[in-house]
């Protein structure tokens, strides 16, 4: 508790050492707990720097009532939520779009033979616009 009462008054002087320190002591455990919560390493290293550099940019003004582990921690959890929540909005939004093309791909009645043509003819166009994209 000691040691993290200088590391934080160092931090407030914006010593460079001590967010150095801080990286080395707990950036490592950070990464592990943010890839337990949202299953992707690149993101959660990502989510774990975006609070090193946000500590670092506010150190002078940034709270840190508790303790600096407690403090990064709940970042870091806090920080994944909005992730996860981002993500499921993003899948949301692809689940109504893979709907809503499903509705205008399949009409509710087979009976139409011209209906039949202007789908396969869209799946065409699709799929040589799709194979003109991967060639490029």
């Amino acid at each position: 508790m000691k040691e993290e009462l200088q590391i934080l008054e160092l931090l407030r002087t914006q010593k460079e050492a001590a967010i150095k320190q801080i990286f080395n002591m707990y950036y490592e455990k950070l990464c592990l707990y943010a890839e337990s919560l949202i299953k992707n390493k690149q993101k959660a290293e990502e989510i774990v720097e975006d609070i090193f550099i946000y500590l670092w940019l506010n150190s002078k003004t940034v709270k840190i009532y508790n303790s600096l582990k407690n403090y990064l921690f709940k970042s870091v959890y806090n920080n994944c939520l909005k992730y996860l929540k981002k993500q499921n909005t993003e899948l949301n939004l692809y689940k109504d779009y893979a709907k809503i093309d499903k509705e205008i791909l399949e009409p509710n009645c087979f009976s139409y033979p011209v209906s039949n043509l202007i789908v396969k003819e869209l799946e065409e166009k699709a799929k040589k616009k799709l194979n003109k994209q991967s060639i490029n």
